[in-house]
Order: structure tokens, then sequence, then C-alpha cells
């Protein structure tokens, strides 16, 4: 199921509300607690290493992770557990979008993953 219109997302309380952009372009990246209730895009030709770590952020925070690049983003944890929602934790293509939460040491990811 692909996302489209992902800025008529609610926030707290079922507010309506704008989704925060963080823009990266390396090959790697670990989320900050500033990410949380955000889409953190990644654009780059080469694989990107996204990292969620559940010391800095609390249970309960969500966000989202878009591929804008060529570089497929594969979602790897730093502590705690990750269960996936596809077959993999790999974008499926350029555009794609993962949703992740929180739960305690759980982390929860979901969306356009790839097959393989």
């Amino acid at each position: 199921m692909a996302w489209t219109n992902v800025a008529n997302l609610k926030g707290p309380a079922g507010d309506p509300g704008t989704i925060a952009i963080n823009a990266q372009t390396g090959t790697s990246y670990t989320l900050v607690a500033a990410d949380a209730d955000s889409e953190v895009q990644v654009s780059n030709a080469a694989a990107i290493a996204v990292t969620i770590d559940p010391s800095v952020l609390s249970s309960g925070d969500r966000g989202l992770i878009r591929q804008t690049g060529a570089g497929q983003i594969t979602v790897g944890v730093s502590s705690g557990t990750l269960i996936k929602g596809g077959p993999t934790a790999k974008t499926a293509q350029q555009g794609a979008l993962l949703a992740w939460l929180l739960d305690g040491s759980t982390i929860y990811l979901n969306g356009e993953c790839a097959a393989s």
C-alpha cells in the first residue's frame, strides 16, 4: 500500500497538522528525538542504512522514513527488537515510505518493503 498524501495525517490528539521533514543525503543516518512525529527523507544514489535507536526516543514515538533517491534504505536498530510488517526491513523502490512505531524496546516497521 502506498501512502500518497501524508500531509493529511493527523497529529497528536487527532489535530490536523503538517509533518516536519528532515532531509538527509548521506549513506547512513541514526534517528534522533526530533525525528519522532516527522518524516525522514533520504536521498542518495548508493544504499543507505537508517538506524532507529530506542534510547533516544520515547515509547509511543512514531515517524516515517522515505526513500527519495535511487539508493535503497535498510532499517536497523542500535538496540532492542525490530519487528517488520513486510518481508524485509528495506524500502522497495524510490519513493517508498516506511512507518515506524516504538513500543518499549520493540520497533514495528511497516510500509513499502522490498520482497528480498
